[in-house]
C-alpha cells in the first residue's frame, strides 16, 4: 500500500527572522518589567488547596510593604494560617489583606516588628489568639464589618498601638475610645498597652468580662 507523505513548506527566512526578532524582544522587555516590578509584587508564599480555595500557610518574601493576591492558581485565598504563623517574624512593613479572606489565624503576624498597621476586611469573619501579638510598631488597627470572633490576647505586647476601631456596620464589635469592646459593651476585647490605656476615659461600668 503506497504511503502518501506531505512535506510542511519552508518558512519565508525573512518572515522568521522578523518574529524571532519581534519575540526576543518581547522576551526582553517582560523580563526588564519583572526587574523593575516593586517587592510588593514579587511577595512570595507557600500555600496548600483545599475544596476549592487557597490557605496561605507561609510568607517567604523579603520584607517591606506586602500585598497578598485574592487569587491564586484560580482559587480564592481564602484563609491565612500556618503551625507557626505564616507571617511570624517577618520584616513586613504593611500587609494589604484581600476581601478574599475570611480567616487569619492564631499566631498569624506574630512577632512582625516591622508592621505599622493593620486594616481586617469586611471579609474577615474570624481573627485566631494572638494574631498580631509582639507587633511592637503597630500603631493602628481597623475591623471590618463581619469581623464575628476575636481570639484572646489579639493585640497583646503591641506597645505603640494607639487605637483600635471597628466599622460602624459591625453587628459583634465596637470601638469606644479606642478599645474594642463587643456589641454590647459587657466584655472588653482588648484595649491599647496600660500606659495608653491609663490616659484613655473608657467606659467599665456593666462590663463583665475582660477578655484580652
Amino acid at each position: 500500500m503506497e504511503t502518501k507523505c506531505s512535506v510542511a513548506k519552508t518558512a519565508n527566512p525573512n518572515t522568521l527572522a522578523a518574529r524571532l526578532k519581534s519575540a526576543c524582544a518581547t522576551k526582553s522587555l517582560l523580563l526588564l518589567l519583572l526587574l523593575t516590578l516593586p517587592a510588593v509584587v514579587q511577595a512570595q508564599f507557600t500555600f496548600m488547596t483545599n475544596n476549592g480555595a487557597i490557605t496561605i500557610t507561609k510568607y517567604t518574601g523579603s520584607g517591606g510593604a506586602v500585598v497578598i493576591p485574592s487569587v491564586t492558581n484560580g482559587f480564592p485565598v481564602t484563609v491565612i494560617a500556618g503551625d507557626k504563623g505564616a507571617f511570624s517574624g517577618a520584616g513586613v512593613t504593611s500587609v494589604a489583606i484581600p476581601n478574599s479572606v475570611t480567616n487569619i489565624g492564631a499566631f498569624t503576624f506574630y512577632n512582625c516588628a516591622k508592621l505599622t498597621s493593620i486594616i481586617i476586611p469586611d471579609s474577615v469573619i474570624y481573627v485566631g489568639q494572638g494574631a498580631f501579638c509582639f507587633c511592637s510598631s503597630l500603631t493602628s488597627a481597623a475591623l471590618g464589618n463581619n469581623v464575628a470572633s476575636v481570639g484572646f490576647q489579639v493585640f497583646r505586647a503591641c506597645n505603640n498601638l494607639t487605637a483600635i476601631t471597628v466599622s460602624k456596620l459591625n453587628t459583634n464589635y465596637c470601638s469606644v475610645a479606642g478599645v474594642l469592646f463587643n456589641k454590647s459593651q459587657t466584655a472588653l476585647v482588648a484595649y491599647p498597652p496600660p500606659a495608653k490605656a491609663a490616659a484613655i476615659q473608657f467606659p467599665t461600668e456593666g462590663v463583665t468580662k475582660f477578655k484580652t
